[in-house]
């Protein structure tokens, strides 16, 4: 059974913007808003709920924030018992960051421009990056920790040039799929078997 969360009704008060409080911000017209009851894993912060149908002013949390059981607007981790993060792993407002973190094959990834939006999403914490398995280890830990095979290496998108597609152009900038994937490495192309092999001995296998 569904769980919907509707804003108290202020059809007697006419809510401005000077009657919100800290962490809230006002909108012509009110919404649902998440409660510390009601967060959703931190990669998927956007609820779908059903509202009322009346469009009122309202003073509501800012995004990355939560309706407390006191009324006061407050982070996930101020909320009892939301703990979304694992081991060495902590917890940020920008979504984005998911995107471009430090790992074992590219331990200082350069973000610029990464921005996307806030939200939350857990990180690794300082002295940490994450390794194949997506956790949050030493760098000193990450030897031996490509699971991939010959001429392949590991990486967070799987764009690669093809025996069939050799000179392929990955697009620049684009939002790849949170994870780690094999991928050939640089001077190699995928075959028709599935194997990196150089661009020379394409033409040595047939497709199959």
């Amino acid at each position: 059974m569904k769980k919907y969360i509707f804003l108290a009704e202020t059809e007697k008060q006419q809510i401005t913007a000077a009657d919100c409080k800290d962490g809230e911000t006002f909108v012509s017209c009110g919404q649902c808003e998440k409660t510390c009851k009601h967060i959703y894993p931190v990669v998927n912060l956007n609820l779908t709920l059903e509202c009322t149908k009346q469009c009122l002013p309202a003073c509501i949390c800012e995004n990355a924030r939560f309706r407390y059981s006191d009324g006061k607007c407050v982070f996930s981790t101020q909320c009892d018992g939301w703990n979304p993060c694992g081991p060495n792993e902590t917890l940020t407002y920008h979504a984005s960051l998911k995107y471009c973190r430090p790992n074992c094959d590219n331990p200082n990834p350069n973000c610029v421009n990464s921005f996307s939006g806030y939200g939350e999403t857990c990180i690794c914490s300082k002295g940490f990056i994450r390794n194949g398995a997506d956790k949050c280890v030493k760098p000193s830990e990450c030897i031996n920790d490509n699971p991939c095979g010959e001429n392949e290496s590991l990486t967070s998108c799987s764009c690669e040039p093809t025996c069939d597609n050799p000179n392929l152009t990955c697009p620049s900038g684009a939002i790849c799929p949170e994870g780690r994937t094999c991928k050939c490495s640089k001077g190699f192309v995928r075959n028709y078997a599935g194997k990196c092999v150089k661009p020379t001995e394409c033409h040595s296998m047939g497709k199959k």
